[in-house]
């Protein structure tokens, strides 16, 4: 959601990590800003070989942690 990604600070095509509250991590996740996602909610994509949702387990809430890129 456009106001969800302003609030955190990201923006589309950034590198998020993704925290489970079993203190698994997804890490260097892209950000995809969609419209269509609820207000102060994020979708996570199934069958992303790198980022295997069930992995975060039934986590009811996860934690986006920006990536801080450095050259």
């Amino acid at each position: 959601n456009p106001a969800t990604a302003r609030a955190l600070g990201l923006a589309d095509g950034e590198p998020v990590n993704v925290a489970g509250e079993g203190g698994t991590t997804l890490y260097d996740l892209v950000v995809r800003i969609d419209e269509h996602v609820a207000e102060g909610a994020v979708a996570l994509l199934d069958g992303v070989v790198r980022a295997p949702l069930n992995a975060l387990g039934r986590a009811p809430a996860v934690r986006l942690e920006k990536v801080l890129v450095t050259a």
